[in-house]
């Protein structure tokens, strides 16, 4: 009873069934695509991150440097306050401009070339602190900011106590930036196919060895012990001309064995046809109206 019960748990009918594993050749193609599609991700961020960082930089200092002229050339106007100019250029026809003091409030401000002022939303504790410093400042203190997509940049009236802030939308930047972002993803997809193709082709070369082992190793079972071809030094090579080695000693072994058989049929052949004469003697002796043969006999 106790053994069928042992039989009984170990049936393989209930063992879960184990997950398929992935072929070698499978395991290289992703291997290599994986590889290749981390490296050009790693270049394609490190590329993206500094066409980035350059254009928004190259962004806040040419804002910073027009808001440091629009400064320069400020003028008072007693009807309607404080007129201040940009240079005609259609990089900077979609700017706009505030003049504000320490608290952030905004001041009067000349002039029809600034339709829409600078949003509250982007004016902010560093903006009047700009606005702060400047009457306390011989030169004009100013600085630049991103920020909510646009490029912020705020400029002190020396002596006075308020700023110029000027705010440009990142427009022209994302869009270079989106164009950058498309580049960078389809060549990173080549990159990838071209890196599983390249495993692909690798692995079934490299692993050709490998399938003729197999295939030997299936005919060593139905008593087939030909060699395998073999060609160059490497690892799989050595391991073939192992093969073929254990191949030759397992011949070898075959051909001593029927030796062995055919030597010991040979040196039983005699023994056994004398013993099969004596047996066909003694049964005709046996026989009615035979001649008896004497005891020594």
């Amino acid at each position: 009873m106790r053994a069928e019960s042992d039989d009984a748990a170990v049936d393989p009918a209930d063992e879960p069934e184990r997950p398929r594993r992935f072929s070698l050749s499978t395991r290289v193609t992703l291997l290599a695509a994986i590889c290749v599609a981390g490296a050009v991700a790693l270049v394609s961020l490190g590329a993206y991150l500094t066409v980035r960082s350059n254009l928004y930089g190259q962004a806040q200092q040419n804002l910073l440097n027009e808001a440091y002229g629009a400064v320069a050339s400020a003028t008072v106007n007693p009807h309607c306050g404080i007129s201040v100019s940009l240079p005609s250029n259609n990089n900077f026809n979609d700017v706009r401009i505030s003049i504000i003091d320490g608290s952030g409030e905004p001041m009067g401000l000349c002039g029809s070339a600034f339709t829409y002022t600078v949003p509250q939303s982007l004016i902010g504790q560093a903006q009047k602190q700009i606005a702060t410093q400047a009457s306390q400042a011989s030169d004009a203190p100013g600085d630049a900011w991103i920020e909510n997509d646009n490029v912020v940049a705020a400029v002190g009236f020396p002596g006075a106590d308020y700023a110029l802030v000027a705010a440009q939308p990142l427009t022209n930047e994302t869009a270079i930036l989106n164009r950058l972002s498309l580049v960078l993803f389809l060549i990173s997809g080549a990159g990838v196919v071209v890196a599983a193709l390249a495993g692909t082709a690798v692995a079934t070369g490299g692993l050709r060895p490998v399938a003729r082992l197999t295939a030997a190793t299936e005919r060593v079972a139905t008593g087939d012990l030909r060699p395998i071809p073999v060609t160059g030094d490497d690892e799989l090579a050595r391991l073939g001309r192992s093969f073929n080695t254990m191949l030759g000693a397992l011949a070898e072994s075959q051909e001593q064995q029927r030796r062995l058989v055919a030597d010991a049929g040979h040196e039983l052949r005699t023994p056994l046809t004398s013993l099969r004469t004596n047996l066909e003697l003694l049964v005709a002796a046996s026989q009615p109206h035979a001649p008896t043969l004497s005891p020594q006999d």
